[in-house]
């Protein structure tokens, strides 16, 4: 049996205190809460673990979360307008512990799911797994990809966003390789043991999921105005599958 590295023990208690905060932050949301009440939280709690934010001044970004509203797919930031009855809402987060960058993110409906965006929410959680489950030693990227395709578009009728992949994570917030949500098996770099990855399923409740940019040159939409949903954890290529380093 391999021992564990120091880079994976570290990353999992960065990944534990993220996962906390995540689950603490998604506590809060309801009818009538605005992102930058979820930023303000989140600035409060980072200070007394003592960890940094990953997200807030990475090539100029503004803020320590991302927040999407509805049809805003990435880069969200977080604002005033109050989260309404129904909406769709996805909170990106990430933090530096020792060195090391972990992240994640999660999608959840506000109030009463009145327009039934919880089973496309599932679908992307499903199809996260599908590629984690993949994220074993031996495969290759192309595995994982074409696992999630597979639930997202053929499973289902929706769109795995092209523009914005999952990526290497741990000494930097971006590593190569690029971790697509779509792809074929066999194909792409093969996954080694304790590879650390952040898989981020990123989907469009349409077929069509071309993404469109606000002129503040981070926020983008979706260019037929239809919800996104993300899933994404933070894991390592284990022997029999990816372990995940976030969770809740």
């Amino acid at each position: 049996m391999h021992n564990i590295p120091e880079k994976i023990q570290l990353m999992k208690e960065g990944g534990r205190l993220l996962s906390i905060l995540m689950e603490k932050t998604l506590a809060r949301i309801g009818i009538g809460t605005t992102g930058i009440e979820l930023e303000s939280f989140f600035d409060t709690s980072l200070k007394g673990l003592g960890v940094q934010s990953a997200f807030k001044g990475y090539e100029g970004y503004p803020y320590h979360l991302c927040i999407g509203i509805n049809d805003m797919v990435v880069h969200g930031f977080p604002s005033a307008r109050k989260f309404q009855q129904g909406e769709i809402v996805t909170v990106d987060m990430g933090l530096i512990y020792k060195g090391y960058y972990s992240d994640m993110a999660r999608t959840v409906v506000i109030g009463e799911d009145v327009h039934g965006y919880q089973p496309f929410i599932d679908a992307v959680q499903t199809a996260h797994f599908a590629s984690v489950a993949k994220a074993k030693v031996g495969n290759k990227i192309g595995d994982m990809a074409a696992a999630s395709q597979q639930i997202v578009e053929f499973d289902h009728s929706y769109g795995v966003v092209r523009e914005m992949v999952g990526h290497g994570v741990g000494e930097k917030l971006h590593m190569s390789p690029d971790v697509p949500g779509y792809g074929r098996v066999h194909t792409g770099p093969v996954l080694k043991e304790f590879q650390t990855l952040a898989v981020e399923i990123i989907a469009i409740r349409h077929p069509n999921s071309s993404l469109k940019n606000s002129i503040d040159g981070w926020q983008t939409y979706s260019v037929v105005g239809e919800v996104c949903a993300i899933y994404e954890n933070s894991i390592y290529v284990g022997k029999q599958g990816g372990v995940l380093l976030t969770n809740c």
